[in-house]
Formats: structure tokens, sequence, C-alpha cells
């Protein structure tokens, strides 16, 4: 309930900043992983039973609303957008008779952000960094996931953002931003009661289109 509050107090906050902020308007953007793929051998105590990799994550779009507010070269900038993100994964079991067999998983988040940032321009070139809180409305997985682990799901996960942004014209903005995640890949995820610990972040580089009315 707490994490929910935090959430609709910061949505407030964005519709409430609206209309004070110099600009409003609608953002879309497109996500690709940046995470290296990692295999864990996961075992008994006594012997590896299965071979547990992460493969990256699928492209996905992203759209929302925008708003920013300019402070001479300095500007604030908030979105509240929605994005579904899918990681993959494969399963060996190691047990079976013929252990090549690769059995393909993916979790799906469907996901609330609330990118919040803080900039400077350069002539039509800006640079920002801020923090985006995400919060996962919904949440599905293959049979194959949840038949092997336990798993907690966090509800609200934290990323750190950095933006280069191109001022097209007073309407229109491009930006590149690199989101790094604060969470593991394999965050939630339990085998015989032990937390998996791939050694990657699920990290994004997301390309953003922005219309300002």
């Amino acid at each position: 309930m707490k994490k929910i509050n935090i959430l609709i107090i910061a949505i407030l906050a964005l519709a409430g900043s609206m209309t004070a902020q110099t600009q409003i308007g609608l953002k879309l953007g497109y996500s690709t992983g940046v995470d290296q793929a990692s295999t864990l051998k996961l075992d008994n105590g006594e012997i590896y039973l299965y071979d547990f990799s992460s493969t990256g994550q699928s492209n996905v779009f992203s759209a929302g609303i925008t708003a920013r507010k300019k402070l001479g070269n300095f500007f604030f900038s908030q979105e509240l957008m929605f994005r579904q993100t899918n990681k993959n994964f494969e399963i060996v079991d190691l047990s079976v008779i013929d252990p090549s067999i690769v059995v393909p998983a993916k979790h799906t988040d469907y996901n609330i952000l609330l990118p919040l940032a803080m900039g400077f321009n350069i002539g039509k070139m800006s640079l920002a960094a801020g923090p985006i809180f995400n919060y996962k409305v919904k949440t599905e997985r293959s049979a194959d996931l949840d038949k092997l682990f336990r798993i907690d799901d966090n509800k609200l996960t934290k990323s750190f953002q950095f933006i280069l942004g191109f001022n097209v014209n007073k309407h229109i903005t491009i930006d590149v931003k690199y989101e790094h995640a604060l969470n593991g890949v394999s965050d939630g995820y339990y085998f015989n009661n032990e937390k998996l610990n791939f050694k990657t972040s699920p990290d994004l580089v997301t390309f953003g289109l922005s219309y300002f009315l």
C-alpha cells in the first residue's frame, strides 16, 4: 500500500506541475537492452541440476506525456510513460538424457514509469540526469519459471538515467538516454531458497521523440 501511495503522489505531482510548466507534450520511446548474456549453474548442494541463462531483453516501445520547465539555460523535466519490458531466459535440465535441449522462457512486466531529470542546454544540445521510478502494473511469466523458482515480485523498482538531447525547434526534441537499473536481472528469483545473482543489470538505451504543444 505504501508503494501504491508513493506512485499516486508522484502522478499527482506530475499532473499538478504540468499546469505550471512552460511546455507539455507527448513522448514516444524505443528501448533496446544492453545487458550481457550470463549463465548460472543451479545445484542442490551436491550436483548441478540446471543451467539457467539470461539472454537479454527484447526491444520495446513506450508512450506517454512529458513536461519541462526552463530556468534560463537550465531545465527540469518529468514524464509519465507506459512500457512493456521482456526479459528472456533459457533453461537446460542437466538431469535428463539429452542435456542439450534448451527451453526458452520469458518474464514480461507492464510498467508505469516516472522519469525525473534536471539538466542544462548548450545551444540546441542538452544534457540531463535523474532517477526513474518504475511501478509494475502487471507481470506475466512462462510456466517453466514459476515451476522452477520461487519468485517474489517487487512492484516498485528504480533506475538512473543519463540523457543527451537535441532541440530541433521549440516543439520537437529528440534524445538518447542510458537507463541503469538499480536492480539485477533476477531480483526476486530464488532456487532452493537461495537468491539468484546474475552479474548483470537490465540496463536499457532508449531513443526518444517528444512533441511539445
